[in-house]
Formats: structure tokens, C-alpha cells, sequence
């Protein structure tokens, strides 16, 4: 990554999230996901994020698996 990138991923606003599981999480607003009128059964919560690993690995994570070939 170069240093202009660094430095523009610094100054763009994040949410922090804490997370006993996965520790503190940042996530940059213009990637939340909005649902102004709530989703059902959580009408309160309006504001969401995806919580994704890393590209070098997460711990006590799985990969997703790729579907097996079966041959007849």
C-alpha cells in the first residue's frame, strides 16, 4: 500500500466496534449498510456492517470450504 493510500485510509471516518469475539473492529462509514425502518425483529437496529477476515488470515476462523467434485 502506498503512503497516499495509508494516509487517505487514515482520515476516512471508521466505526468502531467492540467485540468480545473478534476484538475491536473499525469499520469505514461508507461501507455500513442502512435499513431506515429497521429490519424485522430488530426494529431499534438500523445501521449494520459486515464483519469480514482479514486477506492474511483470521484465527479461529474457517475458509469458506470449495464445493467437492463427485464423479460417477
Amino acid at each position: 500500500m502506498s503512503t497516499n493510500t495509508a494516509c487517505a485510509l487514515a482520515l476516512q471516518p471508521v466505526m468502531t466496534i467492540e467485540s468480545e469475539l473478534l476484538g475491536t473492529l473499525e469499520i469505514p462509514v461508507d461501507e455500513l449498510i442502512t435499513f431506515p425502518a429497521g429490519l424485522l425483529g430488530l426494529p431499534d437496529c438500523r445501521t449494520f456492517g459486515l464483519a469480514l477476515p482479514r486477506a492474511t488470515g483470521c484465527s479461529g476462523c474457517n475458509p469458506p470450504r470449495s464445493p467437492r467434485s463427485h464423479s460417477s
